[in-house]
């Protein structure tokens, strides 16, 4: 309703006070409507997201990408060889393994990406690569990939709070927080390592296929996957039985995984193919194989679970996916080399 709507309605109120009256309510609903407007206002308004932290192996940098409009808001350099990546909703701060500087950067969230800021360098033994965080402990969790260990850092005080023993070549990590235990793919021994997240304690090993990499729980069935690059499969791995149930073949040197959050499918990048395969998780089988770009790596999903994005090393991209079918829907510029190995979308 309009200003002068609001006058000629109560026009004819009696008494000498009527006009300051009236003139005291129509300043007030001006107020009002022009900070709605102004609210409603794209450019007005702080950008909501959601953001992926796309680490850029070539250029030693991290671009911060609006995945609603496909534009770089901000570029962060961060150490040498960037890789592995972890964005913490809770904490605000987004993790980078690095691995020829041998260290993790921490990067500061601010209100919009053009406030980020690269607040940490931690030194992370010899070549970090593999990262994964638990949001409830606030712990962050680095695969030292050369020197066969885990570190345990604090992702608010930044401090190393401890480090396990590993087989040989850990590289992708999953935790899994409602039985607290972290696992990590101990890449040459072809097998998982289990470890109570409480204790710190290795319970022991799962033999998996040739060369695992990637890996992801599947909580609502209680199953952990291995991409197996060597193989060319994928490692089903009952958590209660503590063994593989099922091997499920897919493309060329798969490399990295993506569980759904609330639907069936499990997303495999296929390195060599230059394809994802999507896999039914109560079928186990695979029910379509898309194109990406070239040499496809990190996965991650968007948080309204509709499309999910793979980061494409050797083209420089991004692309999007519808879920349900893996379709490809956008082509997005990503940065030099990028890798994305880890959750990099947030919020």
């Amino acid at each position: 309703m309009s200003p002068p709507t609001v006058a000629a309605r109560y026009s004819d109120l009696p008494g000498s006070a009527t006009p300051r009256i009236l003139e005291g309510l129509l300043a007030a609903l001006c107020v009002l409507l022009c900070a709605k407007f102004a609210l409603a206002d794209p450019l007005a308004a702080p950008l909501a997201g959601p953001f992926a932290y796309v680490t850029n192996q070539g250029s030693h940098d991290v671009a911060v990408i609006d995945l609603a409009s496909g534009t770089r808001l901000a570029t962060l350099p961060v150490g040498r060889a960037p890789a592995g990546v972890v964005a913490m909703q809770r904490q605000h701060r987004v993790f980078v393994t690095n691995p020829e500087s041998h260290d993790v950067s921490v990067i500061e969230r601010g209100t919009t990406p053009a406030g980020d800021k690269v607040v940490a360098q931690l030194s992370a033994g010899l070549a970090p690569l593999g990262i994964e965080a638990d949001e409830g402990s606030g712990r962050v969790y680095v695969a030292d990939m050369f020197a066969d260990r885990l570190l345990v850092f604090d992702a608010a005080t930044l401090e190393r709070v401890g480090e396990v023993a590993l087989g040989k070549a850990p590289s992708g990590i999953a935790v899994d927080t409602a039985h607290a235990r972290i696992y990590v793919a101990d890449r040459d021994d072809n097998a998982v390592a289990v470890i109570d997240a409480a204790t710190l304690r290795r319970l022991g090993d799962i033999a998996v296929g040739i060369h695992p990499f990637g890996i992801a729980i599947d909580a609502a069935r209680g199953q952990l996957y291995t991409a197996n690059v060597y193989a060319d499969s994928v490692s089903v791995v009952d958590l209660v039985l503590g063994k593989v149930v099922a091997t499920i073949g897919v493309g060329k040197a798969p490399y990295c995984l993506l569980v759904h959050p609330t639907l069936p499918l499990l997303y495999v990048s296929n390195q060599h193919s230059d394809t994802v395969s999507v896999i039914d998780t109560k079928t186990l089988r695979v029910t379509a194989t898309v194109a990406t770009g070239a040499y496809p790596e990190g996965l991650a999903m968007h948080p309204d679970g509709s499309v999910f994005y793979a980061v494409n090393w050797m083209d420089d991209t991004l692309t999007e996916h519808d879920a349900w079918t893996g379709e490809r829907k956008r082509t997005l510029p990503g940065g030099s080399s990028n890798r994305g190995f880890g959750r990099f979308v947030v919020w």
